[in-house]
């Protein structure tokens, strides 16, 4: 929960390279909001928040906000389209935190139930890369962009995959980004073109299958 931010700094910062502000704050006000908004330097939540859920999802909530000061506040991304590079790596975040926090069977029961959500509702889960206009933050770029991530690390090995975040955050510190550069910092961390896996993975309806 709240509690657990500064651990959760540090994580993320073991990972990703300093936190790329000077300040951070997390303000709960007293309303029904049903989610969070990740303000630079500072994170909002409704009271709902941390009294109609579960200890472990109050405290992935925070997580998942934290981790927008990176991938989200700090780099930006260029077009809506290109929003699962926010909300993708934020889901992955609250995994990652899952994994440290939690080991690693926490963090395999939550992939795989993440997974089996998108391979079995594909109208819910549309293809991440480019959503509808008229429901941009659906569900698929959450978790599904999530997903592929997850994917790229099992393809990559987790070497290369923390390499490519590093260098992405990096690169486009404090500007806007989109999803060909994100593909062309891991086609030259890896040495490889992954054109070909990012297609299926943010354009292609059928969800394929985990590395």
């Amino acid at each position: 929960m709240i509690a657990r931010q500064g651990e959760m700094l540090d994580f993320y910062e073991s990972l990703f390279g300093a936190y790329p502000f000077d300040v951070y704050g997390a303000v709960v006000v007293n309303t029904t909001t049903e989610s969070a908004i990740e303000s630079q330097t500072l994170s909002l939540f409704g009271s709902d928040i941390f009294t109609d859920t579960d200890p472990l999802e109050m405290e992935l909530f925070v997580a998942h906000e934290l981790s927008h000061q990176w991938f989200g506040n700090s780099v930006t991304i260029a077009d809506w389209r290109d929003i699962w590079l926010h909300e993708g790596w934020a889901t992955y975040c609250e995994g990652l935190w899952i994994e440290h926090a939690y080991g690693a069977d926490a963090f395999n029961d939550w992939v795989a139930t993440i997974y089996e959500y998108a391979a079995e509702d594909s109208e819910t889960y549309p293809p991440p890369g480019d959503p509808p206009a008229e429901d941009v933050l659906n569900y698929s770029v959450y978790e599904r962009g999530g997903m592929t991530l997850h994917a790229l690390r099992l393809e990559v090995g987790d070497a290369d995959f923390f390499a490519i975040a590093r260098t992405w955050l990096e690169r486009y510190a404090y500007s806007n980004a989109t999803t060909e550069d994100f593909i062309a910092v891991v086609n030259e961390v890896t040495g490889e073109d992954y054109t070909d896996f990012f297609n299926a993975w943010l354009y292609r309806k059928a969800l394929p299958e985990l590395p």
